[in-house]
């Protein structure tokens, strides 16, 4: 029998391996047993967003974090799904929210970072970039958008 931690970790393993349509199944596997888990609901969000369904992510990853709005990573990755939707405002809130609860976020940082590239602000974007880079020295988008 196989645990829910089991067949999360299965489809994240999918995911990171282009198995999509074989991650996003198990993750909604997991939501019909479990329909308030954070984690299957954040990364099918995350995979929402990687294959261009925005809006779609945007509502699951807010999901998450009505139900556990602690988690830095789910505030970031939030920030990528509106940053891609061209809600820059949200995009910088949902960043910074993030970076309130982990600091240490490279991801937030960067996304930061290109957000205020695109809005022209230069100067803040580099200290962003800088920021990230700072953090995850091998961040390759904080080092291509500086």
């Amino acid at each position: 029998m196989t645990t829910i931690a089991d067949a999360l970790r299965l489809a994240l393993e999918h995911q990171r391996q282009g198995r999509l349509a074989q991650a996003e199944q198990i993750y909604r596997e997991v939501l019909a047993a479990d329909p308030l888990n954070v984690d299957a609901l954040h990364l099918l969000g995350v995979l929402a967003n990687h294959v261009g369904k925005h809006e779609l992510a945007v509502q699951y990853i807010t999901q998450a974090i009505r139900l556990q709005g602690d988690q830095a990573a789910f505030h970031a990755n939030l920030g990528l799904a509106y940053r891609k939707l061209g809600k820059p405002a949200e995009a910088i809130a949902a960043s910074r929210q993030a970076l309130r609860l982990d600091p240490c976020m490279a991801e937030a940082h960067s996304t930061i970072g290109t957000v205020l590239q695109s809005q022209g602000r230069l100067d803040e974007a580099l200290k962003s970039y800088g920021r990230a880079i700072d953090l995850q020295g091998d961040h390759s988008d904080a080092h291509y958008n500086r």
